[in-house]
């Protein structure tokens, strides 16, 4: 699908809305969604003490609601959370933060009136429910955002795995009146290996991971539109085996269960952690889940392009998947990775897009079968 210049800067268009009032005046905004995170929205815009709209607008722990759209199509539902004024020269400009609505979640803990909630033989969307109802957060599992993930998933058996897992009940499950409910609802998540985000409605989103073979584009490095690709190694988080302790408490006698790194098998490099409370029940999927975000956090990859479509003309989001040749960043074949986040920009240059690439099964448990750098040679498609 080939589209027009002029097609491409009208699906480009950014558009605020604050406090359902349209808000024209920026001169740069840039929105990052994230598979596993919340969406966030940050603008600048000049600093006009003198007028009262600009002062109620931009008022600070007001909170006002915040809706952004891309090309006419929501793509963000939030509040306003933080203003910042800066002064410089003869300029003065605001930098405005705002974060997706179910970000509450993660700074607060249950209201005193929600405290002590126990549930017993619930499922993790009734959970999920409950805890959110406070707030007036919808809870999904499937949306507009995600629904390339039915599109993905081999077969009908694949999805009703899916859901088996969601549907799956908790025997006992407790929140603390200290924990905050991201931090206990993650915890629950990876038991069911699903992770959360926001979707453009502002509710919680839990979704599974994509598995591959479904590619959204081909980039490789010297061709555009790809600008560059960056590796980013951490190889102190690199482990040979993960062990999930379950400590023996006054009913239940502890147990250990441990999963090897199947592409470290010369290098001892163990790593032990000990199963909160929640995840006691299911230490092995516990360790499958860090198993994966293992993968995740020791190499990433961030993919800079100058457009924010696809070669369908569709919008690049997370939770999707993209194929790479980049042998200055070590990917020395074609090799297909997970869109972690994305992150789009505009401001008087144009427009641009980030995009941060894992390893394919980070979110879902699963250990790669190969390194990008590990691949033969017969996957380099240069003579192709």
């Amino acid at each position: 699908m080939t589209l027009t210049q002029a097609q491409i800067d009208e699906a480009s268009a950014f558009s605020i809305e604050i406090d359902s009032r349209k808000f024209t005046n920026w001169s740069e905004i840039e929105l990052e969604q994230s598979i596993d995170g919340f969406s966030t929205v940050g603008f600048t815009a000049p600093f006009e003490p003198d007028r009262i709209d600009f002062r109620e607008t931009f008022r600070p722990f007001s909170f006002k609601p915040v809706t952004v759209a891309i090309g006419g199509e929501k793509q963000f539902t939030g509040f306003l959370l933080n203003v910042e004024p800066a002064l410089g020269g003869n300029s003065r400009s605001v930098r405005v933060q705002a974060v997706a609505a179910p970000q509450v979640l993660a700074d607060c803990a249950l209201p005193e009136n929600f405290t002590g909630r126990e549930y017993c033989g619930l499922n993790l969307l009734k959970v999920a429910e409950d805890l959110c109802s406070p707030f007036k957060i919808g809870v999904k599992f499937l949306d507009e955002r995600s629904a390339a993930v039915e599109s993905f998933l081999a077969t009908a058996k694949d999805h009703d795995k899916v859901l088996a897992a969601l549907n799956a009940k908790f025997p006992k499950v407790k929140i603390a009146c200290d924990i905050k409910i991201h931090d206990f609802l993650c915890v629950l998540a990876k038991q069911r290996g699903v992770v959360m985000t926001d979707d453009r409605a502002g509710n919680l989103l839990f979704q599974k991971s994509v598995p591959t073979g479904n590619s959204v584009v081909l980039l490789k490095e010297g061709i555009a539109p790809l600008i560059s690709v960056t590796p980013q190694f951490n190889p102190q988080e690199y482990y040979s085996e993960i062990t999930a302790v379950v400590p023996t408490t006054k009913r239940r006698k502890g147990s250990r269960f441990t999963l090897q790194n199947p592409l470290l098998k010369d290098v001892l490099r163990p790593m032990t952690f000990r199963c909160e409370s929640t995840e006691r029940a299911d230490a092995p999927a516990a360790a499958q889940a860090k198993l994966g975000r293992m993968f995740c956090n020791v190499v990433n990859w961030d993919v800079d392009l100058p457009v924010m479509l696809d070669p369908e003309g569709r919008h690049y989001r997370p939770n999707t998947t993209l194929t790479v040749k980049a042998p200055s960043a070590m990917i020395y074949g074609r090799h297909e990775l997970l869109i972690r986040s994305v992150t789009k920009r505009q401001d008087a240059n144009g427009t641009s897009c980030k995009l941060n690439v894992v390893l394919p099964g980070a979110f879902s448990g699963e250990a790669p079968v190969v390194f990008p750098w590990n691949e033969a040679l017969s996957n380099d498609d240069d003579a192709a």
